[in-house]
C-alpha cells in the first residue's frame, strides 16, 4: 500500500499555494496569447482554481489530524476557524471586485464575473458547511 502524500508544514502548504499561482498566472498568459477571454478564460480558470481547492482539502493536514485514512468528502480544513477565515476572505474579495467595478476602477465582463461569483460563493459555501459539521460532530481539533 502507498502512503497517501500529506502536507502538514505551513511552508510547505504556502508553496502549494505560490506553485498554484504560478501555474494559474502561466495558464492565463497563454490563453490571452491564444485569444481565449470572456467566459472561456473564466470557466478554466475557475476550473484550475477547484482542482487547486480539492488537492489542498484533501491534502493538507493539521498536526492533530491522522494522515492516514482520508478526511470525509464534505471536510475542507483541520479546524473549523480556518474554514470560516477562508470563507470570509474569498466573500469579501469577490465583493471587493464587485465595488471597484461599479466604482469603475476596474474593467469587468458581466457574464464572466457572475459565473465566477457563482464559483466563488459555491466555495466559500463548502467551507462555511465543513466547520459547521466539523464543530456539531465535535471532530474540531482546537
Amino acid at each position: 500500500m502507498v502512503d497517501p502524500v500529506r502536507i502538514r508544514s505551513t511552508w510547505l502548504k504556502v508553496g502549494f499555494i505560490a506553485l498554484y499561482f504560478v501555474v494559474a498566472t502561466s495558464v492565463g498568459r497563454l490563453m490571452a496569447e491564444w485569444g481565449v477571454v470572456g467566459l472561456a478564460a473564466t470557466l478554466v480558470a475557475n476550473l484550475l482554481w477547484i482542482a487547486a481547492i480539492i488537492a489542498g482539502a484533501r491534502t493538507f493536514r493539521v498536526e492533530e489530524e491522522d494522515p492516514v485514512p482520508p478526511r470525509p468528502w464534505w471536510q475542507m480544513t483541520g479546524r473549523p476557524t480556518a474554514g470560516f477565515v477562508i470563507a470570509s476572505l474569498l466573500i469579501a474579495t469577490d465583493a471587493t471586485l464587485w465595488v471597484a467595478a461599479a466604482l469603475g476602477t476596474v474593467p469587468l465582463d458581466p457574464l464572466a464575473s457572475i459565473v465566477n461569483s457563482a464559483f466563488t460563493v459555491a466555495v466559500a459555501v463548502l467551507y462555511v458547511r465543513s466547520s459547521m459539521l466539523l464543530k456539531r460532530l465535535g471532530l474540531s481539533t482546537t
